[in-house]
């Protein structure tokens, strides 16, 4: 079944959806050779704002509703990488972490965990929805959102005084403190003068 752009399957999977995902990332990176995206003379830097602008919202639309097993991230992960690492023109085997920070791209890991993070905070701005993530708090629903933000934040270690939001909050802010210090780390600042 098909919502919002999104594949559901039958037995709730994220497979198909994401395999859709790749292909109309193939066909973005198609129409971004044909624009020249592969010549010399493009600075690496804007082939990754490109890479940022277009492959990464078309390989990561509607991820934030489906519940993502680290498999799942993983595969994202390594695809998006390899995309990246073939559109600089840069061998498949290289670690794809420090490369996305010196093109000021946040890793695909903590995009993901953002994304649904932005995805819980809208949702509770809304007051029916906000009544339903309060009942699914209250009932123990394996792989669902409630359950994927309990796993990024942390927030059955952190106490009973702090809600789910203030969690996210502080869960986000952690990102970005930690992205902060890696774009500052000697690997990173070393890359960038290459």
């Amino acid at each position: 079944m098909r919502y919002l752009g999104a594949e559901i399957s039958e037995d709730d999977r994220v497979n198909n959806h994401i395999d859709k995902r790749k292909r109309l990332v193939q066909q973005a990176v198609n129409k971004l050779k044909v624009i020249g995206h592969q010549t010399p003379f493009l600075h690496p830097i804007m082939k990754g704002q490109l890479s940022k602008t277009y492959i990464r919202p078309t390989l990561l639309y509607g991820l934030e509703t489906f519940y993502l097993k680290s498999s799942d991230i993983i595969n994202i992960k390594r695809f998006e990488g390899n995309t990246v690492k073939r559109l600089l023109d840069i061998p498949t085997r290289c670690k794809s972490n420090n490369l996305f920070l010196v093109l000021n791209i946040e890793p695909t890991r903590i995009k993901l965990q953002t994304i649904k993070i932005d995805f819980y905070t809208r949702l509770n701005e809304n007051q029916f929805t906000k009544e339903l993530l309060t009942n699914l708090e209250k009932v123990n629903v394996k792989d669902d959102l409630v359950s994927q933000i309990y796993e990024i934040t942390g927030i059955l270690e952190l106490g009973t005084c702090v809600t789910t939001l203030e969690a996210c909050g502080f869960k986000k802010y952690s990102i970005h403190d930690t992205l902060r210090c890696e774009k500052e780390g000697d690997q990173v600042v070393n890359l960038r003068k290459i």
